[in-house]
């Protein structure tokens, strides 16, 4: 079939296709049952080339680098990555990320990007990306000979969730010194904040002058990041495990759509509860937080929040992507308290049936082999 390819093509064949038909078969042999050949009419002006677009489920990022083994010599391969993370060149001394820019490779600064633009820029790819994946562009380039041993292969569900802004000082980037934006710099210090509570709180940690510089001027601490260990507590006050005896009378059961902004109290005195658990809870409720801000991937199962802006009151359900049939009324939780090793939480959850009447609940939980469980009743109040 490869012969006669080339003949449909008028390709005249000036030499064997031993190697085409070897690289063709190490692909067949690692269970890619398609190989394919484009024609491409290449004339002595500089041109772009209508790129062919494969789309395909991987759980790594994936790009057969051993075909270009077949022109031989020297060139250039540009990758243009759109992530649910960033290359992160810091952990060069881990051994894969020391193994890729050991061997020609050099990496971009990563930039945040917004489903809308990822829509725009290819809108077949609208559905890649999970609701709370936060999603960064950057650049994977290659120069060197065209001798490669094997693909590109790598696991991205281990790329830090932050773009990465490459120093001037470092070898194996591109880039100059680059500035992080707002965003960027939130996105940092959450997944820091997630790895260490108290990341912020050390005073040998070291930070670029413009992460420090919006620390300071924002007053920003690690309880301003609503993280996904609370909202692994909202999904089990709605969705009770097997392990709880309580009972929620009143709030909605399984999948909950959450009003976006958190509800803003606090508790004076409460008998029986550890300190350190109730102090992080007031900490945490002084203000308000927007929740659709920090909503993690993978929780889309489990709860929604409900989308808030000019004309949405006004939308069906339908028209605001709510296609789940739910409990009439609003929903509305408060953040959640810890105590100083994470095994219990506090939280206040409130469900409006309409203006005049509704339920309200502070609820104790502890973590049960991993698992948060609700064991209590703290406050209760119907109106």
């Amino acid at each position: 079939w490869v012969e006669l390819f080339f003949k449909q093509k008028k390709i005249k064949l000036e030499n064997k296709l031993d190697d085409f038909v070897a690289t063709a078969g190490d692909y067949l042999a690692r269970g890619f049952n398609y190989f394919v050949f484009d024609s491409v009419v290449v004339g002595s002006a500089t041109r772009l080339v209508e790129p062919l677009a494969y789309r395909f489920k991987s759980k790594e990022l994936y790009y057969p680098l051993k075909t270009s083994n077949l022109f031989g010599g020297e060139g250039q391969v540009d990758l243009i990555l759109i992530l649910p993370g960033s290359f992160w060149v810091e952990e060069i001394r881990q051994p894969a990320y020391f193994e890729l820019f050991s061997r020609d490779w050099t990496v971009s600064s990563s930039s945040k990007m917004y489903p809308e633009e990822v829509e725009a820029l290819l809108p077949e790819a609208g559905g890649f990306f999970k609701p709370g994946q936060k999603i960064y562009l950057q650049v994977l380039s290659y120069f060197g000979s065209y001798n490669f041993k094997d693909d590109l292969k790598w696991d991205i569900s281990k790329l830090p969730r932050y773009a990465y802004k490459l120093s001037a000082e470092f070898p194996y980037g591109r880039s100059g010194n680059q500035k992080s934006n707002e965003d960027e710099i939130k996105d940092y210090l959450q997944a820091k904040c997630e790895e260490d509570p108290q990341f912020l709180e050390k005073g040998q940690i070291l930070l670029d002058d413009y992460i420090m510089g919006y620390i300071v001027s924002s007053g920003c601490s690690c309880k301003d990041f609503v993280h996904s260990e609370e909202f692994k507590v909202y999904a089990a006050v709605f969705n009770l495990p097997q392990l709880s005896s309580v009972k929620l009378e009143g709030l909605p059961e399984g999948f909950v759509l959450l009003e976006d902004q958190t509800i803003n109290r606090t508790i004076e005195k409460l008998k029986g509860v550890d300190k350190d658990l109730l102090e992080d809870y007031n900490s945490k409720n002084k203000k308000r937080y927007r929740l659709s801000e920090f909503l993690p991937e993978g929780f889309e199962n489990l709860l929604s929040i409900r989308k808030s802006g000019k004309g949405e009151e006004s939308r069906k359900p339908e028209e605001r992507g709510e296609t789940r049939l739910l409990s009439r009324g609003r929903t509305y939780v408060s953040r959640v308290g810890f105590n100083r090793s994470r095994s219990a939480a506090m939280v206040f959850v409130s469900h409006v049936a309409d203006p005049e009447m509704g339920v309200g609940y502070l609820v104790y939980l502890e973590k049960v082999n991993g698992t948060w469980v609700p064991k209590g009743i703290l406050s209760h109040e119907i109106y």
